[in-house]
């Protein structure tokens, strides 16, 4: 679902930007943002196949493993990231980065954690359950997320990327 917000996002961007609704200099003016937004839909994706037993490992305080995995998946990313930007892939390098990070994890996530094989099944009961509590939790996340995150999206669009990028790591840093 994630992927399919993102991917819908992705499109909204570029139909816009088509439309020039965005400030000239608008970092959602930039023609490479719908293919980044798209390569992290891709990332969410993979993400969703990340092994259960790593999340087994997490539930049972199992740690040891999970963040040697983390740690050497974000050693990766920022590997590929520095490679990447000196073979001239500019600022793609951060979106290589992110997705090298998730694939590592994710295939670690296979390689490391052991457990029973595990098989597709689909209660019903259950998931109506999960469903009806979750579809809430959605709701709040998509509310925390414009709340939270809402004076990026409205000055992304009107501000130059310059200003942009200012405003974005000063947020960082409160």
């Amino acid at each position: 679902l994630i992927s399919i917000f993102v991917l819908i996002g992705a499109g909204i961007v570029f139909i816009l930007s088509i439309h020039q609704t965005f400030h000239s200099q608008s970092v959602f003016n930039d023609p490479r943002l719908p293919l980044y937004l798209i390569i992290i839909a891709i990332s969410s994706l993979i993400d969703g196949l990340r092994s259960v037993h790593m999340v087994l490992a997490q539930r049972a305080l199992k740690m040891e493993r999970v963040v040697m995995l983390e740690i050497s998946a974000q050693i990766g990313a920022v590997a590929f990231m520095i490679s990447s930007f000196f073979l001239g892939a500019d600022a793609v390098s951060l979106v290589i980065g992110a997705l090298a990070a998730v694939i590592i994890s994710v295939a670690g996530s296979h390689f490391l954690f052991d457990g029973p094989t595990l098989k597709l099944h689909v209660n019903r009961a259950d998931f109506d359950e999960i469903f009806s509590f979750g579809k809430w939790l959605i709701v709040a996340s998509i509310a925390g997320f414009i709340t939270q995150r809402g004076d990026q999206l409205i000055f992304g669009s009107l501000m130059a990327k310059e200003k942009f990028g200012v405003y974005s790591i000063a947020t960082i840093w409160i």
